[in-house]
């Protein structure tokens, strides 16, 4: 055996799988009981997500999105103002006007996502 084998790298603990990334108990404190969703994909809006206001419902589905694509559900994680409207349950041009001008999204074509690194931002938004 070379030397090389048998010196552990110390950057291999600091490389992480991308859902490891995610502070996942945040995630789940948020999304909670204010929305369901379904294993294939769905996602219910619950009588408490709709006390939220209209940001939070959109950071709320988006971290649902989140969920569904950290564990395999689906290939895309963003969802786009058209979306946004039918699941939240927000006016189509309110949805347009907020995701061009709410804190913590990121667009990845056309779609908008919370990336990974501002989760916990929103920690202090609900």
């Amino acid at each position: 055996m070379s030397e090389d084998t048998l010196v552990k790298d110390p950057f291999d603990e600091l490389i992480k799988k991308k859902s490891d990334a995610i502070d996942k108990e945040l995630v789940a404190s948020i999304v909670g009981n204010r929305l369901t969703i379904v294993e294939d994909g769905t996602i219910i809006p619950t009588s408490q997500f709709h006390e939220l206001t209209d940001e939070q419902k959109i950071w709320a589905l988006l971290l649902a999105r989140k969920i569904l694509s950290a564990k395999g559900i689906i290939e895309e994680e963003g969802l786009g103002p058209t979306e946004i409207s039918k699941i939240g349950g927000i006016g189509l041009s309110k949805a347009k006007r907020l995701v061009l001008t709410l804190e913590h999204l990121t667009k990845i074509k056309g779609k908008y996502i919370i990336a990974n690194y501002a989760i916990t931002k929103l920690k202090g938004e609900f």
